[in-house]
C-alpha cells in the first residue's frame, strides 16, 4: 500500500476491516461461485429455513399492525445508524481482535456489527413508539398501523435476505447449505445483491485509504498459516535486494504519497499504479540519490506502473519464472510510512485469482495474487517479495482488512508479462486521476 498523507501534516490515514465490493454473488476465495451457491440449483422447494421465514413474516405483519409505522421507521433508521457506527469502528475492531484466529475473528467482527444494528434498531423503535403513542386511536392511528403492517412485512423480507445471505457466505457449511437450499433465499438472491457486498460497499464509501479493492465483497478468511523465516533468515534473503529497492515519492492533488519501487532493469522501476495515480511529480530515492521519474506504463486494472529513472544507480532484480508455492519463504522489502527501508519476514500461504476492482473502485477485474503471511504496512506498495534464490516472487500491493498479519502480492508471472513492453520507453504516459 502507499503511504498517503496530507501535504501539510504527517498523519497517516486509517483502514477499515473490510474491502469494498458490490456486484458479484458471494463465492470462494478463488473468485468462483462457492459450493453453497452452486447448491442453489437444489430441487427441494422448501425447508426449515423457509418455514422460519414464513413464521417471521406473519409475526412481523402482526407486530407491525400492533405497533404502527413509526416504530418500524424508527427501527430502520436506528439499524442503519448502528451499522454506520460499527463500520466506522472498524480499525478498533481489527486491533482488539488481532490476537484471535481467523474464524473467531470473523465471528467477533460480524457479531459486533450485528449487535450494533440490533441496539440501534431497539433504540430507534422505542423512539418511534413514543411518537406513535401521541397519535391516539383516531383515523390517523389506524392508517399508521396499516402502514406498520406493510413495513413489518418489508423488514421481515430484509431480515431473511440479510441472515440468509450471511449464512451462505459465512464460515458455517451446514447452516450455509440449508440457507442456500431455501426457496426464499433463492428468490431474494435473484433480485437483491448479497448483503455482504452491500456492507462492503458502504465500508468502501467510508474508506479513505486509497487502496485497491482486492476482492468483490468482504475479504475472505485467510488461508491456514504457514511458517515464516526468522528475522535473521529474512535479512539474509533481503541483503542482495536492498540495492534495488527504491522509495517512491509523489505529489497528487495536494497529497504526499509514498510507496516502494523495485529496480527490474537498468533505469526502470516497477511499482503499483495506485502509488503514482494522478501524480504531478514523481521522485525515486535509492542509495541517498534522488532522481525524477517518468511514468512509461500505467495499468489501473492490474495495479502496476513502470517508471523511467535515467541515471538511477542500483542492482536490478529479476522476476522468478514461476509462481511461488504454498509455504515458500522469503522477505518483503518496503519503505513503510515513507521511512527507512524495512525488511519483513514473509511466506506464501497460497496463490489464486481474485475478483476485485480497479484502483478507482469502478471496473471489475481479476488478478492472480499471492496471499502472504507478512505484516505489510502503508508505504510497502510496490515492494518486492524476494525469494531465497534472490529473485522477485511477487509485487506487494495490498493488505488484508481483516487480518493485520496478511498481505497480498501480484504474481511474478502476471507482472513480468505486463511490464515487458515498457522497457525502452522514455516518454511519459497519462497516470489518470488522483485517488479519492
Amino acid at each position: 500500500m502507499p503511504d498517503r498523507r496530507p501535504s501539510t501534516t504527517a498523519a497517516e490515514r486509517g483502514f477499515l476491516p473490510v474491502s469494498s465490493e458490490a456486484d458479484a454473488p458471494p463465492g470462494d476465495r478463488h473468485g468462483r461461485p462457492s459450493a453453497r451457491i452452486a447448491d442453489l440449483a437444489d430441487t427441494r422447494r422448501v425447508n426449515l429455513f423457509d418455514l422460519a421465514a414464513v413464521l417471521l413474516l406473519v409475526g412481523a405483519v402482526l407486530a407491525g399492525v400492533r405497533t404502527g409505522a413509526l416504530p418500524q421507521v424508527g427501527g430502520i433508521a436506528g439499524a442503519v445508524t448502528g451499522l454506520l457506527l460499527a463500520l466506522n469502528a472498524g480499525p478498533w475492531l481489527v486491533d482488539i481482535t488481532a490476537g484471535l484466529e481467523p474464524i473467531p475473528r470473523a465471528i467477533a467482527v460480524l457479531g459486533a456489527i450485528l449487535a450494533a444494528v440490533l441496539v440501534g434498531e431497539t433504540v430507534g423503535s422505542s423512539i418511534g413508539g413514543a411518537l406513535a403513542a401521541r397519535l391516539g386511536r383516531g383515523v390517523l392511528s389506524g392508517v399508521e398501523r396499516g402502514i406498520g403492517g406493510a413495513l413489518g412485512a418489508a423488514q421481515a423480507v430484509l431480515l431473511v435476505w440479510l441472515v440468509g445471505g450471511l449464512l451462505v457466505a459465512g464460515p458455517f457449511p451446514t447452516l450455509g447449505r440449508e440457507a442456500s437450499h431455501s426457496t426464499a433465499v433463492r428468490n431474494l438472491s435473484a433480485v437483491l445483491p448479497p448483503p455482504t457486498e452491500v456492507v462492503a460497499e458502504v465500508a468502501s464509501a467510508l474508506d479513505d485509504s486509497g487502496l485497491p479493492d482486492v476482492f468483490v465483497g468482504l475479504d475472505p478468511i485467510p488461508l491456514p498459516g504457514v511458517d515464516i523465516p526468522t528475522d535473521t533468515q529474512a535479512g539474509a534473503i533481503a541483503a542482495a535486494a536492498a540495492g534495488g529497492t527504491a522509495r517512491i515519492s509523489t505529489r497528487a492533488c495536494d497529497t504526499l504519497v509514498t510507496g516502494t519501487g523495485t529496480l527490474v532493469a537498468a533505469e526502470y522501476l516497477v511499482t503499483n499504479a495506485h502509488v503514482v495515480a494522478g501524480a504531478r511529480t514523481i521522485r525515486a530515492t535509492l542509495g541517498g540519490e534522488v532522481v525524477d521519474a517518468t511514468p512509461v506504463l500505467f495499468d489501473p486494472d492490474l495495479d502496476v506502473a513502470v517508471l523511467y529513472v535515467p541515471g538511477l544507480a542500483g542492482r536490478p532484480l529479476r522476476f522468478t519464472t514461476r509462481d511461488p508455492e504454498r509455504g515458500e519463504q522469503g522477505a518483503v522489502l518496503g519503505y513503510a510510512g515513507g521511512g527507512p527501508l524495512v525488511v519483513l519476514a514473509a511466506a506464501v500461504s497460497g496463490e489464486y485469482p481474485a475478483t476485485g476492482r480497479d484502483i478507482y473502485g469502478e471496473d471489475r477485474v481479476t488478478r492472480d495474487i499471492l496471499e502472504l503471511r507478512a505484516a505489510v504496512d502503508p508505504g510497502d506498495s510496490g515492494g518486492p517479495l524476494v525469494l531465497a534464490d534472490g529473485t522477485i516472487g511477487g509485487l506487494v500491493f495490498a493488505e488484508s482488512r481483516t487480518d493485520p498479519g496478511v498481505g497480498y502480492a501480484l504474481t511474478p508471472t502476471a507482472v513480468s508479462v505486463r511490464i515487458a513492453p515498457a522497457f525502452g520507453r522514455t516518454g511519459a504516459v497519462d497516470v489518470g486521476d488522483c485517488l479519492r
